[in-house]
């Protein structure tokens, strides 16, 4: 039998479609390592969050232009702070920065993001991408908020319609409302800064891209909307606000070998 050899482009063809298969078999290969992974305990002060899949984004109306529409998203394992950086943590890295007495307890703002990223990378850690944020925040079932789809004033420091501004908390209020994996005051309080910037801004009169910081959260003189963990907002790189903070995260590698992966 008369073997008919392959013209070159279909050659080409073969070769491409078989590099896709393998890089499909490979990616879905490494998350399965990923998620069926050994790894260390979370740092002291820190939450784990597993490898695995979630629900980012909204189907909510209501939801901005610039939240996408819910979709199934791969996240590697990280830590992430259960608390916002407070006033007593920052001050303890910068000794210039300073609070009215009793203050110590409640989340540092008025925080440049250079200045947090500054912070955090002085502990080995940087500032969560907008997805470690969000899975943090909701964990793998599309909830709005981190206790689940129903706001409840007892469970987070934003205001309700017609309520007083209860100013910020503590970074340790509101114990009801955690998130699945443990972090406290996801949905208000203060707005947090992540790693991620939007840079579809223009140029400035050097020619270099305008972009602005991306911030998550709500705070304690926002709505209940502000506070849907799928929300985003933006700042001013340069802006330093009084309900402004963040917290901090660090990537988790597999135990041994696996930690290649």
């Amino acid at each position: 039998m008369r073997i008919q050899k392959l013209k070159p482009l279909q050659k080409l063809a073969t070769l491409v479609t078989s590099i896709i298969v393998l890089g499909f078999l490979f990616v879905h290969i490494q998350r399965y390592i990923l998620i069926h992974s050994d790894y260390e305990p979370a740092p002291e002060g820190m939450v784990f969050v597993p490898a695995g899949y979630y629900i980012s984004g909204s189907n909510d109306a209501k939801a901005g232009v610039d939240i996408p529409k819910q979709s199934r998203v791969f996240q590697k394992a990280f830590y992430i702070d259960r608390y916002e950086v407070s006033n007593a943590d920052f001050q303890r890295w910068r000794k210039t920065h300073s609070f009215e007495a009793g203050e110590g307890d409640l989340p540092v703002t008025s925080i440049y993001k250079a200045d947090a990223e500054a912070y955090a990378a002085q502990f080995g850690k940087s500032l969560p991408t907008s997805k470690q944020w969000e899975k943090a925040a909701r964990g793998t079932d599309a909830r709005r908020f981190p206790w689940g789809d129903h706001y409840e004033s007892k469970r987070a420091n934003l205001r309700s319609q017609g309520a007083t501004d209860r100013g910020k908390l503590p970074v340790d209020s509101f114990p009801d409302g955690v998130s699945p994996y443990g972090c406290y005051n996801m949905s208000g309080n203060v707005w947090e800064w992540v790693s991620d910037e939007q840079g579809d801004l223009g140029k400035d009169a050097n020619g270099k891209t305008i972009k602005r910081g991306i911030i998550r959260g709500g705070a304690h003189r926002y709505a209940e909307f502000q506070g849907h963990v799928s929300h985003k907002t933006y700042e001013d790189l340069k802006s330093a606000c009084s309900d402004l903070g963040f917290r901090c995260a660090k990537e988790a590698k597999p135990k041994g070998i696996l930690s290649i992966f």
